[in-house]
Formats: C-alpha cells, structure tokens, sequence
C-alpha cells in the first residue's frame, strides 16, 4: 500500500484503497459544476463527505467528517447515495438520498459559479460580502430561480408534490458567487432516512419553455387554473380595476373614517369610478385593529351594526363590491376564545416554539408587544370560529368577498400542523358555504396560487423606502400574472400621507408601478383623505380608467 494510501485508511479506516483511489475529494463534479455537499443533524452539527464512490446512478459516499485538524471526528454512520445525471452539456440533474442512526434535518448542495444576477425569485444585484437568503414558501414562491448569465440563463428548479421546505443562499464574492441550495426536512416528518427533491441546474439559452412547464406543473399538483376561466373567481372580479382601502380604527383606538365616512368615501368613489369595477376593503372595522380577533363585530365606536349595515347596504345598492379584512390565523392572546382553547393549536417553529407576534411594537414605546398568537388551521377550532363569522357577514351586510390576512407570509416549519394544508381546509369550507364569495389573502405561492384569486401584496414603493424582495422580480409577477391579480398591501400609504390602521409610521403617498395585468390599481383612503391631497386620488383614479382598458373584461 502506497503512503497515501495508508494515511487515507488512517483517517477513514473503514473505506477501501481502491475507494479511495477512485475518488479522492470532497466535492463532486457533474458535467461543468461541482458540487459540495453538507447533511445536517438534529443536534445541530453537520458532516461533510471527504470521499466518493462513482456508481451507475451517481455516486455513493458512507465517509463524512465534522470540523478539521486534530478536533475533526469521523462519522461512519452516514450514508449518502447521490442521483445525478446530465441532460446536455450545460444542465444537470442532482438528488441525495441519506441515512443515519439519528434524524436528518436537511442536506445541502452548494456551488461556486460566475457572479449573475438574480432575475427571480427577486431582481437584485448582490452587494458584496453579504449572504441573502429566500425561504420557501414565504420569499421564495415558486421552485425555480432564475439569473441573468452572459448571453443566456442559469436556472435551478424542482418540482415537488406535496410541497417541501427549501431555502436559496447566495453570497457574492467579487465576480464569483456562492450558491446553497438547503432542503429541510418537515419536522414532523424527521427520521433517520431523507430524500431531497430532484434539482434541475443549469444553463439555458432561454427560460420561456422552463416558465411554461413550471405553469403545468402548478396547474395539475396545486389546481391553479388560468385567470381569465378559473371557476372560484367570480366573473364580476375580471372587470376589476380599482381596489380602495378604507382605514377604521388602529391598535391604539386612533379612529380613521367611520362608517358614516365610509359612505361618504362610497358616494366620492362613485362620482370618480364606476362602483361595479371597485372593490371597497374595510379595515379596523371591527374597532380596534388586530385587538378582538377573532371575534370580528361592527365596532360600536364607528356606528355598530346599524352603521355598518347601512355603510354596506348604501354601497352594495350602488354596485360597489365589499370585502371586509378578516385575519387567517391570528387570535389576540387575552381573547376568550384563545384563553379557553386556542391556545392549544399555537404554531411552532422547528424547535418547537410557539410563534406569538412580540415583533410589532403596538404600543409605540420602543419595544415589541406580544399581542397575538398565529393558530394553526389544520385542526377545526379556528376554522370554525371563522367560518361562522362568515356566515354571519354574508346573511347580515350582503358582503360578496371577504379577505384573509396572512394567508401565505406566516410559515413555520412546525413540528405537527401543515400550514397548506390549514389554509386549504379553511378555504374548502369557505366555498362550501358561499361558492359565489370572492376569497382574498394576502400574497402568494406556488401551492395557494389555486385557493385565493385575488391576493394582497407588499408593493414596493417609487422612493425605495421600504424594499420588499418578494415583489421585486418582474419575471415573477408576469409568471403568477397567468393565475392570479393583486392589488396593495393594506399599508399603503393614503393620498394624505398616512398608513392608516396599520403599524407602521406614517409615509408619504408614491403613485402607484406601471400598468401589468398583475396588479389592479389600489387606493388608500382615511379621513383626510376626503377633504385634501386630491392629487393622489385623481393619479390613482386615471391609472384605474387604463387598467380596465387595457385588462379588464365586461
């Protein structure tokens, strides 16, 4: 046995030389890319391979390490068996499957490529020497990612039903850039066997047909059907053209229009925009924003009942469509309803805590406030509750849509519940009930994209203040433009310069991106907005008249 031979046996005993000889190194090479490959553990520490084995489908390696110099350790119990395989010249094809004798957390593939830059998930040229990350299925939507290469495209994508838990890191590098690709285990699923998705990565002279077969893919696994003939979107949405906001009461009891000023704000509208291509969004109807969830009742402080049945009798007489805000999943933490049981179908991450919102600082002293908690769907409690709401909002005030906060941008890899499938259940029973009510939510991804016709987004104002990486990539908007429409997240800042109910400080109103079916035209309106800044309302009105000429039907 040569030397090095002996020191190799040395280090990883239980490998064979003639393994060894046949491949030597760490990384593996497909085609043009090499790829490092990591598993990490439910203890948290992961190992890497310092040998491979070639074989008919891939390779195989049973010879990982943690750590190096005289702290590395060897770990013989880890098996990693890779497929991989090469379409052409320039486009791959990788998949691991591991075991282990305690629990796999996720495996990664990581490459060293020529920096590019990113078209999709977000449009985005990396500062240096600072990693991004996207997480699937909150800021990464879909299972592809595009880059802009010199004179064609790199592209990594996936195709996976049921759903799975994936992630993208890039770090930049000068002209070079490291790309991570992390598959995560679902925590209630995690054993001692794991098997990542099958990865597609490569180059392509163009990425329409990628685009075309990802649209049915989504079509047949999620149900997402086309815009323009789906059935769960009433045919009155298709004629859409403005979505207008109208602010009540936020956390802290500051009240914005009534419900006597929210006629008002109907009868201005009116005068400006046919009432049968708007949608009219209370919000903080209910009084105080986000505090009685999920009880959802006219605040008596705003007009009660009364005012708010003829706020909506008035506006559905003159063709306007309603769509009150309801929040998916939260429940305020001192309600009853969470305190008798609710708080048993709190949603965790995937060390098992439980998700409370203590981000938001509600009461505006420099700290977080732990209001409410984020309930899974999955189990009928809250569904239920939501569900009577429902009904009760249809047979009382006529409403014809209704929208569902956080939808889609609450998503934890919990250890029991599956946050599609709650959402998908919720909106079952929805329809069940009501099968000519519009379903809104808030923004999107590959597997809601068949549940939800109408989304909120967070768009990205002109001035830059606010980035939101997840509207950030024009690709992406045309591509979800084939089954959905959006229109404004409920933050968007009013004519007279206010965010109305929601958290955020007051900022000052930006006219709205350029015209794309995507997008229907949204205006915010609070109090002030009805004697002043008309400027913005009259922007936004005009934008509104070109959308329905350009997009609309009917």
């Amino acid at each position: 046995m040569r030397l090095w031979e002996r020191l190799a046996q040395a280090i990883i005993p239980s490998v064979p030389a003639l393994a060894i000889a046949a491949l030597m190194q760490d990384a593996f090479d497909i085609g043009e890319f090499r790829f490092d490959v990591a598993v990490y553990m439910s203890d948290a520490t992961f190992f890497r391979p310092v040998a491979w084995t070639r074989n008919v489908q891939g390779a195989i390696s049973d010879c990982f390490v943690n750590g190096d110099g005289p702290e590395q350790i060897s770990e013989h119990g880890l098996r990693v068996a890779l497929d991989t395989r090469q379409t052409n010249r320039d486009l791959v094809s990788i998949r691991a499957h591991c075991q282990h004798r305690r629990p796999i957390k996720a495996v990664k593939f990581a490459l060293d490529l020529p920096y590019m830059k990113m078209l999709a998930p977000e449009l985005i040229d990396l500062p240096e020497a600072t990693w991004r990350q996207w997480d699937f299925p909150c800021h990464w939507r879909t299972g592809f990612a595009v880059w802009q290469a010199a004179g064609r495209y790199f592209t990594i994508a996936t195709r996976d039903f049921p759903w799975r838990f994936k992630r993208l890191r890039v770090l930049r590098n000068g002209d070079r850039m490291r790309l991570e690709i992390v598959q995560d285990a679902a925590a209630r699923e995690r054993s001692c066997a794991f098997e990542t998705s099958t990865w597609e990565i490569g180059y392509r002279a163009q990425f329409d047909d990628l685009l075309d077969d990802y649209a049915d893919f989504v079509r047949q696994a999620y149900g997402a059907g086309d815009f323009a003939r789906r059935r769960d979107a009433p045919d009155w949405l298709r004629g859409v053209g403005l979505v207008v906001n109208l602010h009540g009461t936020d956390w802290n009891g500051r009240s914005n229009l009534d419900f006597a000023g929210m006629r008002s704000a109907a009868d201005l509208l009116a005068e400006a925009f046919p009432p049968a291509r708007t949608i009219l969004y209370p919000i903080g109807w209910d009084g105080r924003y986000m505090r009685q969830y999920p009880s959802y009742c006219p605040s008596d402080g705003l007009g009660g009942h009364a005012g708010f049945r003829r706020f909506c009798g008035a506006a559905r007489a003159q063709g306007f469509h309603i769509m009150p805000h309801l929040n998916a999943m939260a429940a305020n933490m001192c309600h009853p309803l969470y305190l008798r049981h609710l708080k048993d179908y709190v949603l965790r991450d995937a060390n098992g805590v439980a998700q409370h919102s203590h981000k938001i600082d509600w009461d505006h002293d420099g700290l977080g406030d732990s209001a409410h908690a984020y309930i899974s769907l999955t189990p009928p409690g809250l569904r239920e509750i939501l569900l009577q709401v429902v009904d009760r909002l249809v047979a009382e005030y006529a409403i014809d849509a209704v929208f569902l906060d956080e939808t889609c941008n609450v998503f934890y890899n919990d250890p029991a519940w599956d946050q599609v499938e709650g959402v998908r259940r919720l909106v079952r029973d929805l329809r069940r009930h009501h099968p000519e009510l519009l379903i809104a939510g808030e923004e999107w991804n590959e597997m809601l994209l068949g549940l939800t016709p109408l989304v909120q987004i967070w768009e990205e104002t002109a001035d830059g203040r606010r980035g939101f990486d997840r509207e950030k990539s024009p690709l992406l908007r045309r591509w979800a433009g084939r089954f959905i429409r959006s229109c404004g997240y409920l933050a968007l800042a009013s004519p007279d310069g206010t965010t109305g109910v929601h958290e955020w400080p007051d900022k000052a109103w930006v006219a709205g991106p350029e015209l794309e079916a995507y997008y229907i035209p949204t205006l915010s309106l609070t109090d002030a907005s009805l004697t002043g800044a008309s400027g913005g309302f009259r922007a936004t009105i005009a934008q509104a008249e070109a959308y329905v000429q350009r997009y609309a039907s009917g």
